[in-house]
């Protein structure tokens, strides 16, 4: 996995910044998690593996010199790209009584949880995707989901949630999460999926 990385396309251009011009900078995720870049310079190759690993392009010889970049600096001089940086989709599984397009008793809870999170998310995009058991017929079971998946989208928007950020999609039993025989009854498969980004 290769973690975000500010490349020597980004070059510092800063006077009397803390960082080389021309750095590649290794930065974990937000949950810490860093993966591997390699860097090339003519015949030369730098690995960086570890969280702030660095090293300045400039030269062959310069990528002898790995170095550990302080985070300080790494805030303060790749701010507007950190921020353009894409955030995790934080998902939300809601889940409905039978042949119903609404929520069980403990889904109520975690639809106030996506609904809050989707009303604070600064420029959200969400995704709001449906699906049914295998109990019905293929034509009844995408109806079905269809309308579990308007109904989250209704419930959002009387939430506060602009509807022109939510998109809908709606798979039937053609996505289970649990795979079952046609006309078996599975609950976690009576579901819509809220992904906001």
């Amino acid at each position: 996995m290769i973690a975000r990385v500010i490349a020597a396309a980004l070059p510092l251009a800063m006077s009397g910044c803390g960082l080389p011009a021309d750095v590649v900078v290794l930065i974990p995720d937000e949950s810490g998690t860093v993966g591997e870049v390699i860097v090339h310079e003519g015949t030369s190759t730098a690995d960086l593996h570890r969280p702030l690993a660095a090293v300045n392009t400039g030269s062959e010889a310069s990528l002898r010199n790995v170095f550990t970049a302080p985070q300080s600096d790494v805030s303060s001089e790749f701010a507007g790209a950190l921020a353009a940086t894409p955030r995790a989709p934080l998902i939300y599984t809601l889940y409905f009584e039978t042949g119903s397009a609404e929520l069980d008793a403990r889904s109520r809870r975690d639809f106030e949880t996506a609904s809050a999170t989707a009303k604070g998310t600064k420029y959200a995009d969400i995704s709001v995707v449906g699906h049914a058991d295998a109990t019905g017929s293929d034509a009844y079971n995408l109806a079905l989901s269809l309308r579990r998946a308007e109904a989250v989208r209704g419930a959002l928007v009387a939430a506060g949630v602009p509807s022109e950020i939510i998109e809908i999609t709606y798979h039937g039993s053609g996505n289970p999460l649990v795979p079952t025989p046609h006309g078996v009854a599975e609950p976690r498969n009576r579901r819509v999926e809220v992904t906001v980004r």
